[in-house]
């Protein structure tokens, strides 16, 4: 039983802080802790919220929800 305690700690991931960060760079850092980023209105921007929120220890494969502010429009 005690291996298999192990094991599961051994899965976890920290969530990374991606808020304030495009959203390329942020699916990079969410990917590099073996997690899974979705974003819920895809395409370019900064992200705006994440869940679960940074800090939390949760098992490799998670996924981590994005909501992307879209880029000012250029004038």
């Amino acid at each position: 039983v005690e291996l298999g305690v192990v094991q599961w700690i051994a899965a976890l991931r920290t969530v990374p802080n991606v808020v304030g960060t495009e959203i390329s760079a942020a699916s990079a850092a969410i990917r590099a802790v073996e997690l899974n980023p979705v974003a819920l209105n895809p395409g370019a921007g900064v992200v705006k919220t994440q869940d679960p929120p940074a800090g939390s220890r949760v098992m490799a494969g998670t996924p981590v929800r994005l909501e992307v502010t879209p880029p000012a429009p250029t004038k």
